[in-house]
């Protein structure tokens, strides 16, 4: 399968009911200094998915509007209850908005 060429970073942050979350951060390739950001959530209800199912989509968002999508791996249901991912997709907001971080 050909993908679009981006630039990926796997991240985990401290924090959240879990203790940490972990993200992708996807960009258009060589891209260099801040870049718009997409906080891309594909439902809360995590029963299934993730970067790996959600991958040629996050690309083509991240290629088409030039921006850093970040992308948080919630844990799945029913393992973690409601409002474990919720929680967790806060999180990724707060990180995101706070410029000292470097999430993107």
């Amino acid at each position: 399968m050909n993908l679009p060429k981006v630039d990926i970073t796997d991240l985990e942050i401290e924090g959240g009911p879990t203790g940490k979350v972990r993200v992708r951060i996807v960009r258009p390739p060589n891209s260099e200094g801040p870049l718009p950001v997409v906080l891309y959530m594909h439902g809360l209800g995590r029963v299934f998915g993730g970067p790996q199912t959600h991958d040629r989509l996050v690309r083509e968002h991240a290629l088409g509007v030039n921006a850093a999508v970040v992308f948080p791996d919630c844990d799945l249901a029913p393992e973690a209850k409601y409002p474990t991912q919720t929680e967790q997709a806060c999180l990724r907001r707060l990180d995101v908005r706070n410029p000292g971080r470097g999430i993107a």
